[in-house]
């Protein structure tokens, strides 16, 4: 199939999160601007629209979703331009978006980016040896460290790490209430286990601080597919997928057999891959468009015959 949209789409996508990156830094630069903004446009109609975590988008998980990408668009453009003044440039990009993504506060979408970068970064360096690793490895412990340093004079990196630590990981605090939801789930699945109850019909309520609150998603996208459409719809959904994910597995070992624009593709998609998979244990990305849309790009790209499932092209 003709895939010359997919590098176009991306650009355009990363245009699209850079703006959420650059309202992120701005509204938190200036915290009075971003109240005026939110207060006179739609964003008003979103109770989870409050501050620059949420920025320009519904809710800092969105704002955090935009973030991610760019972060990820940003470092593969980054690892695979070699023009020195280009490398500056997207060095600077990443990290501003980086800066961005730990502003919202978002524990998964942050660790998960994390996941992704190394796993992009071995992609590239997988045939450089054990020292180019090392290296990275000695580079992320001096940028924690100067993350660490940096949060104790900005309260609000400080934050990032308290979300980490100031609950015990065998609670239901730190998973966010999600123990409730993914039970429940499991609940809906044991009374209807081959069909399930039908896409979207996943409703829990409970009550917040006095205030009835319904959720539609079971923040674990394979619970939810179990609840809504059984063992059958998660098989049916499941099974393409694991074939997808095989694909870009065996063009990322052979990304330097692929062209440069090939291998950008390659690589956004296994950043894509890496972190959607981990994150779809908890959250939801499938049931909102801007968490899906760039898995299901991933998707239709290697559904295509440009890629074989071997990471060998029809054409080189």
């Amino acid at each position: 199939g003709d895939t010359r949209w997919v590098l176009p789409f991306f650009r355009t996508l990363l245009i699209y999160c850079l703006v959420h990156v650059i309202a992120t830094l701005v509204f938190f630069f200036n915290p009075n601007f971003c109240s005026l903004v939110i207060s006179n446009t739609a964003l008003s109609n979103y109770a989870t629209a409050r501050d620059y975590r949420s920025a320009l988008s519904g809710s800092y998980s969105w704002n955090g979703m935009y973030t991610a990408v760019a972060f990820i668009l940003c470092a593969a453009n980054f690892m695979l331009t070699r023009r020195k003044s280009m490398k500056c440039v997207w060095r600077f990009v990443t990290l501003l978006s980086a800066c961005s993504l730990v502003l919202t506060t978002k524990r998964a979408h942050l660790m998960f980016s994390i996941v992704a970068f190394i796993v992009m970064y071995y992609a590239v360096n997988r045939e450089k040896g054990i020292g180019r690793i090392a290296k990275f490895f000695l580079l992320a412990c001096v940028a924690l460290i100067g993350f660490c340093i940096v949060a104790s004079y900005f309260p609000e990196f400080n934050i990032v790490i308290s979300r980490f630590t100031a609950n015990s990981f065998n609670s239901d605090e730190f998973l966010s209430g999600r123990t409730g939801l993914w039970e429940f789930a499991l609940e809906r699945w044991r009374s209807r286990p081959v069909f399930g109850y039908g896409w979207g019909s996943y409703r829990y309520a409970w009550v917040d601080g006095g205030t009835p609150v319904v959720s539609v998603a079971a923040h674990c996208v394979p619970l939810q597919l179990l609840a809504e459409c059984g063992i059958v719809g998660l098989l049916i959904a499941l099974i393409p997928f694991l074939l997808i994910v095989n694909r870009v597995v065996s063009a990322g070992k052979g990304l330097n057999k692929f062209d440069e624009n090939a291998k950008l593709e390659i690589l956004i998609s296994v950043g894509f891959i890496s972190f959607f998979v981990l994150y779809s244990f908890c959250g939801n990305q499938l049931y909102d468009p801007p968490m899906f849309v760039p898995l299901f790009v991933v998707i239709a790209l290697f559904g295509s015959e440009r890629f074989r499932p071997y990471g060998l092209r029809n054409e080189l």
